[in-house]
């Protein structure tokens, strides 16, 4: 903590804080080189390899696992108050008519905003189906806006869908998309976010960590549980 600390800087610091504490995010150390001095993490995902047929892994400084962090109620309702502090500081007043999630995780948050929201609530895939009325008020929101899942693509595939609706907006914990706002054909969308965190993602095979890998800094997918024992 610093007493130089701007409220972004606070509310980025203690989100990270807080889901370092439910065991669902993880950030390497550093020295003040910027010397990695923590241990990289393995990602489920791999790539093909000539040598390794069952192919070797990428590799990132970070990780964050949202649906662990969403896991409880005590948890949803807790970020879903963070989430509508922070939105009121941009909108004192909000109205909004329906929260849209992306990720079937988000469920339980999206059903405890939407008790703070006053309004109605619904699953992206069901809102491609469904009838919203027309000049809905809609805010997108989910517990992390990642490159796997850009804005942009859930935005043409189901925003449009609803016709003159208006997305005011989208909602997250984290962002990790590495952009602020999205262009969409009807309206430039703001991601609101408690706290940003860029993934950067090395192939096993990168030189820039081979000094890392060859002294055992690094968690495989099953020592995950260890990223945050003393």
């Amino acid at each position: 903590m610093s007493i130089f600390e701007n409220p972004d800087q606070k509310r980025q610091r203690e989100t990270l804080e807080r889901l370092f504490s439910l065991h669902s995010f993880y950030q390497c150390k550093k020295d003040r080189e910027g010397r990695r001095i923590g241990c990289l993490v393995a990602s489920d995902r791999k790539y093909p390899s000539r040598w390794k047929p069952e192919g070797e892994h990428f590799f990132a400084e970070s990780y964050l696992n949202m649906p662990r962090a969403l896991s409880t109620p005590a948890a949803n309702e807790e970020f879903a108050q963070k989430l509508l502090d922070y939105y009121k500081l941009f909108h004192r007043e909000p109205k909004i008519d329906y929260l849209v999630y992306a990720d079937g995780y988000s469920g339980p948050l999206a059903h405890e905003m939407a008790k703070l929201f006053s309004c109605k609530y619904i699953h992206a895939v069901d809102a491609w189906h469904s009838d919203i009325p027309l000049n809905s008020n809609v805010l997108l929101v989910n517990g992390e806006w990642h490159n796997n899942v850009p804005i942009e693509n859930f935005y043409q595939k189901y925003c449009q869908g609803f016709g003159t609706v208006k997305v005011v907006g989208a909602l997250c914990i984290v962002n990790s998309s590495g952009r602020s706002r999205w262009q969409g054909q009807l309206s430039l969308l703001q991601i609101y976010s408690l706290a940003n965190v860029y993934y950067q993602i090395y192939r096993q095979d990168d030189p820039k960590i081979k000094d890392d890998l060859v002294v055992g800094k690094m968690i495989w997918p099953w020592q995950r549980q260890t990223l945050w024992e003393e």
